[in-house]
């Protein structure tokens, strides 16, 4: 028996890009991974998307630690980590998979 591995995909904080990491997240969720989607507009429709767990962001304060219980961490990052001072955007950059980001960690310009 085999077990899923637990993904969860943080989406950048725009209405079409939500939107694009929902279908991401279907379609992680059909390919065998047990996904959670933090986005907060979806969420409130998770009831419409019963192949996985759609949770509103985590607050800043239980960001790492609610992220911290995943095997995954595909994140596209939301104002609120883009906003974080550049040294703590870089550590959280190393941490977890950053994709589709406005963030430039070497070149050291945060885009808001």
């Amino acid at each position: 028996m085999s077990t899923k591995i637990k993904l969860a995909l943080v989406a950048f904080d725009s209405l079409g890009d939500g939107l694009v990491h929902a279908m991401m997240a279907e379609n992680f969720a059909q390919n065998g991974f047990e996904v959670t989607y933090f986005y907060d507009l979806v969420s409130a429709i998770d009831h419409w998307l019963p192949n996985f767990r759609a949770l509103p962001y985590p607050s800043i304060n239980d960001f790492e630690r609610t992220l911290d219980r995943f095997d995954v961490v595909l994140m596209s990052p939301p104002r609120f980590i883009r906003n974080l001072p550049k040294e703590e955007v870089e550590r959280l950059a190393c941490k977890y998979i950053f994709f589709c980001q406005k963030v430039d960690i070497f070149g050291g310009t945060i885009i808001p």
